[in-house]
């Protein structure tokens, strides 16, 4: 999905879609033809990263089992040999130091994470349904929560590659960490490593590409642009008095936006698993190596 011609048909169906703008008199039915395709593209995308997010955490799952089994075989076999009997220290990792910004855009994603979230948005669909007959259920009614889920939607997906972004980071710095402690203790034991190499990202455009976009979503000023775009958008249809016209308005670049941002982070998604992946075995081999010299050596 993420690939360079996935993208490049995107941004040409996004072209081709703009081409017939004047054919189809700049109308809503015009509006809702890419509002539909995007909408619908989304909820594909989104599906398949949901699956391709379990299947990662089902073998980040079992990676970390196999790592606390295999270091609790090395810790007996140790303890047994040394006669040691102490109690490991605690070990107390330290919580990284972020930005006032940072740290608004985490109490945010707290606040609608929580059941306050859950009941403000209960809350506003109760007062979406109630006004409905007022409305009497006209097109502006039922633009209504498509613009609030639009406007929503596209602040929430800034917030989340966010912290996304920031704990992928924190994680791989103590993941590579621990793999330079790990070939450190063995080349102090002169036991042989029979890691594999580290694995390369692949160097492709769109690869490049991917990462790059990612970073830049992910920016914590980037959430601010996307905030205070959702803030123009609002007062453009304001303007406009709220009518059906103003409400695609709020409807059809974030659903543009946020689709392409989505195709385009894909890649890069994939891209920090794999890397994950290769960290937790390189982690999960050196302990094997380990316990083969401990053995050898008792032998």
């Amino acid at each position: 999905m993420g690939h360079t011609a996935t993208v490049t048909g995107y941004v040409v169906c996004i072209i081709i879609w703009l081409a017939f703008g004047h054919y189809c008199h700049w109308s809503d039915v015009w509006f809702f033809y890419i509002n539909t395709s995007t909408s619908a593209l989304m909820v594909f995308m989104l599906a398949l990263l949901a699956n391709d997010r379990e299947r990662h955490e089902k073998f980040l799952h079992q990676c970390t089992t196999r790592l606390m089994t295999v270091d609790t075989d090395l810790e007996i076999l140790l303890r047994d040999i040394t006669k040691d009997s102490i109690e490991n220290e605690a070990v107390v990792i330290e919580a990284p130091a972020i930005s006032k910004l940072q740290r608004a855009i985490n109490f945010y994603a707290d606040l609608v994470g929580t059941l306050l979230g859950i009941a403000l948005l209960t809350l506003i669909l109760v007062v979406w349904i109630v006004i409905g007959p007022v409305m009497k259920f006209d097109a502006n009614w039922w633009l209504l929560i498509g613009t609030y889920a639009g406007l929503i939607g596209m602040n929430d997906g800034f917030v989340l590659k966010n912290l996304s972004n920031v704990c992928a980071r924190y994680e791989d710095k103590h993941y590579e960490q621990q793999i330079l402690d790990d070939a450190d203790l063995l080349a102090i034991i002169g036991a042989p490593s029979s890691q594999a190499s580290e694995t390369q990202v692949v160097n492709r455009a769109d690869v490049r590409f991917s990462i790059a976009m990612g970073n830049f979503c992910s920016h914590e000023y980037t959430v601010v642009v996307g905030l205070m775009s959702i803030l123009g958008l609002l007062i453009v249809a304001s303007v406009m008095h709220w009518n059906e016209l103003g409400q695609i308005i709020c409807n059809v670049p974030p659903s543009i936006v946020e689709s392409f941002f989505t195709l385009i982070l894909i890649t890069g998604h994939n891209i920090g698993d794999k890397q994950r992946r290769a960290n937790l075995q390189s982690i999960y081999q050196s302990r094997l190596d380990l316990i083969s010299h401990v053995n050898q050596w008792q032998a």
